[in-house]
């Protein structure tokens, strides 16, 4: 299991907000890439939780359809939870 989101981004840490939105929540990841890329980097992981649960309802709604784009979402749930339950 991941680290419940939402999670945000400051001075080269993707924190994990707390329950009263704490600013300076746990730390999920530095991120200690090439200086251009590393502020695109922290924030595509931070919109990891959000992109997860957006993935999980359109698969939700389109699991039944038989296409490239149910292939691709299956694949990346795969992917991020290592599986896809009925619950999913």
């Amino acid at each position: 299991m991941h680290t419940p989101g939402p999670w945000s981004f400051k001075d080269g840490f993707v924190l994990a907000v707390g329950p009263v939105n704490d600013p300076e929540g746990e730390a999920v990841a530095h991120i200690v890439n090439h200086p251009l890329e590393a502020f695109d980097n922290a924030r595509l992981i931070a919109a990891a939780p959000v992109l997860l649960e957006a993935l999980k309802v359109m698969w939700a709604t389109y699991r039944e359809d038989d296409n490239e784009a149910t292939d691709q979402a299956r694949a990346a749930l795969d992917q991020a939870v290592s599986f896809v339950t009925e619950e999913v």
